[in-house]
């Protein structure tokens, strides 16, 4: 848990990024000097986490109650007069609740603006800054290096799955040790060969007008995965034509590369090299019918539309055609 400096008695951890949250958790369960009370949400009553907040403690150290899946616990009226009527400063008994959800839930909020909240969110797979932000925490933590191969290869692996990341860099520290750096190399020595397709690369594949790539990939994601990789498909392809919109937008309206490139979170000489030729295969008039197209194929993937690869593939034509 965090230092006595730091901790509130009500503590509120959520977002969606399970191995952040799950290492949370941990913390909470080790927190010393303290009997601590593990609960469930799901199955767990308001009136039984007030209870264990008033758990007395034989020797007075107080208790810690660490509740999981917290947003499943419906707070009501005695909860919120419980808070109201607590000091702020007595941490007798302190409260660690995990919210596995990047939005919080109203009533937790209440509670967490009574302590403290920390989110860990769930990174998005186009947000390669702040992805690579976060491994490089990570390999800190584990007193490692990672180098722009090592970076690129894991990005490659295992996209915005940075919990995914960080056991492989769990593992590669044996090989290179502490103070190591990690590359390419050591990424292929711990992890699978075959590198797999993302629906975020066939967004892009279709951005650059490459229809080959873009249908092969497609064909290969609804092989291995099913009709289910449908939505995270067409989510990708919204946020790409999302993207292009704005950037085309800017161009029409004369902006440079720094200015178009901040917008939509790109260092402006990568937006110039490799964003900029893209955006101008692409009209705003065109990318307005695409995005009118897929918020409609967005409403018919998620229910039970037949033949949803099909309907897919004609918007990935589309797009890079």
């Amino acid at each position: 848990m965090a230092a006595k400096s730091k901790f509130k008695a009500f503590n509120v951890f959520c977002g969606g990024e399970t191995y952040l949250l799950n290492r949370e958790k941990e913390k909470a369960l080790a927190w010393p000097d303290r009997d601590i009370i593990y609960l469930d949400g799901k199955g767990t009553s308001e009136s039984e986490l007030l209870s264990a907040l008033d758990t007395p403690t034989l020797d007075g150290s107080g208790v810690a109650v660490v509740l999981d899946n917290a947003d499943k616990v419906k707070l009501g009226k005695f909860f919120k007069e419980y808070l109201e009527g607590r000091n702020p400063q007595d941490k007798t008994s302190v409260l660690a609740a995990i919210i596995r959800s990047d939005k919080n839930p109203k009533a937790w909020n209440d509670v967490a603006q009574a302590g403290r909240l920390i989110q860990h969110k769930k990174l998005r797979a186009w947000d390669t800054k702040s992805i690579e932000q976060r491994v490089h925490a990570e390999a800190a933590r584990l007193d490692l290096k990672v180098d722009a191969s090592g970076f690129k290869m894991l990005l490659r692996l295992f996209a915005e799955n940075v919990g995914g990341i960080v056991n492989e860099l769990q593992k590669i520290l044996f090989l290179v040790g502490p103070a190591g750096t990690v590359t390419k190399k050591e990424v292929l020595a711990v992890s699978p060969k075959q590198l797999p397709i993302m629906p975020w690369d066939v967004a892009e594949a279709a951005m650059h007008k490459s229809k080959k790539q873009a249908l092969t990939m497609t064909g290969l994601l609804f092989k291995y995965e099913g009709d289910g990789v449908a939505v995270p498909i067409v989510a990708s392809l919204m946020k790409q034509v999302e993207r292009l919109l704005i950037a085309r937008s800017l161009t029409d309206r004369g902006k440079g590369s720094a200015e178009i490139g901040a917008a939509i979170n790109l260092n402006p000489y990568v937006f110039e090299k490799k964003y900029a030729p893209s955006v101008r295969r692409h009209t705003a008039e065109s990318l307005l019918v695409q995005m009118n197209k897929l918020c409609e194929l967005e409403t018919r993937v998620k229910g039970p539309a037949p033949s949803k690869r099909t309907l897919v593939e004609l918007a990935v034509l589309s797009l890079a055609s």
